[in-house]
């Protein structure tokens, strides 16, 4: 097989099985892909939504990677893939019909490394007219960094590597175990003090070494947006989460924690407000300020005071967490 898709998922059955109908429904043909759908300690109805679908996909598994985080599930599905090229995307997209051989495409090109998409929004309800001002723009089109949004046209075209994000994450499987896999990501409440950069860490290591990472408009998802994400309160919520990665890649970064990373802190927030896209201190702004900054300091202060922490923040890599244990 050509490639793998690896969907991690944890208690969203529902979600989930639009996901799985759209990659059933690819261009591609079921021969030349695999699917790996991990699930991430599911309480739900998860395991029969995968059960029901698995006369639809002809190359599809089932695993279960029970300790939480997004990065175990993802370094499980690492270890299940057959193939040299890896797809990841989130339970909560719908992928093109052309999603898959878009990245296939993309990666002909023997000196790419990593790929990506357009990420569209599929709104569950009309959102409020501030939603389209948080758009901002690059040269390479306009993203929307706060749902996971892109849009970079209809061109092919050679990105940075910041611009492929986790909901639509294709990389060279050689490539993602040089950089040291994936950190952590997505934790549940009680341990969210151990979230850190996830994917953002591999995307970092591919610019380092100036490698070619490559836009395919034809490898693109709609990203679903719940109404319930689209209120003040969850713009908050997720610049706090924001704000505890970026104080874990400056403390992985200098390998222990220091005064003059609190300066630093302070210059990541104020770089926040270019990533904002309304006056300062307005509504909803205020809120994604605000919560980035208490996420950066809440973090900082944790692992100032704990070693533990700091040891796992420091850790060489995490491909020990893969669930099999």
């Amino acid at each position: 097989m050509d490639v793998t898709v690896i969907i991690p998922t944890r208690n969203r059955a529902e979600l989930l099985l639009q996901t799985i109908k759209s990659i059933a429904s690819q261009t591609i043909h079921q021969d030349d892909y695999e699917l790996i759908v991990v699930d991430n300690g599911s309480s739900d109805g998860t395991s029969e939504v995968v059960k029901s679908c698995m006369g639809k996909i002809r190359n599809m598994r089932y695993c279960r990677a029970e300790n939480p985080g997004l990065h175990v599930a993802r370094h499980r599905g690492l270890a299940e893939s057959s193939s040299a090229l890896l797809i990841f995307g989130d339970d909560d997209i719908i992928a093109f019909p052309t999603w898959i051989d878009g990245v296939r495409e993309a990666f002909r090109d023997p000196s790419v490394v990593m790929a990506g998409g357009n990420n569209m929004p599929k709104y569950e309800s009309p959102p409020p007219p501030w939603v389209d001002r948080l758009w901002y723009e690059t040269p390479w089109g306009r993203v929307l960094s706060y749902y996971s949004l892109i849009d970079f046209g209809d061109v092919v075209k050679e990105i940075p590597s910041d611009f492929v994000w986790g909901c639509n994450f294709s990389i060279r499987k050689p490539i993602l175990r040089e950089a040291g896999g994936f950190h952590p990501d997505s934790m549940p409440p009680s341990l969210q003090k151990y979230r850190g950069d996830g994917e953002s860490h591999v995307s970092a290591f591919v610019k380092r070494n100036n490698f070619k990472t490559l836009f395919h408009p034809e490898a693109s998802v709609y990203h679903q947006v719940p109404r319930l994400r689209m209120n003040r309160r969850y713009l908050s919520e997720r610049a706090f989460l924001q704000g505890m990665s970026d104080s874990y890649t400056d403390i992985r970064e200098a390998g222990r924690v220091s005064a003059r990373m609190k300066v630093k802190g302070l210059f990541r927030v104020l770089n926040h407000f270019r990533y904002v896209g309304f006056p300062r201190f307005s509504e909803p702004s205020r809120s994604l300020l605000i919560g980035y900054y208490k996420g950066y300091y809440r973090h900082h202060k944790m692992v100032a005071t704990d070693r533990e922490l700091l040891r796992w923040v420091i850790r060489e890599n995490y491909f020990a967490d893969d669930g099999r244990h």
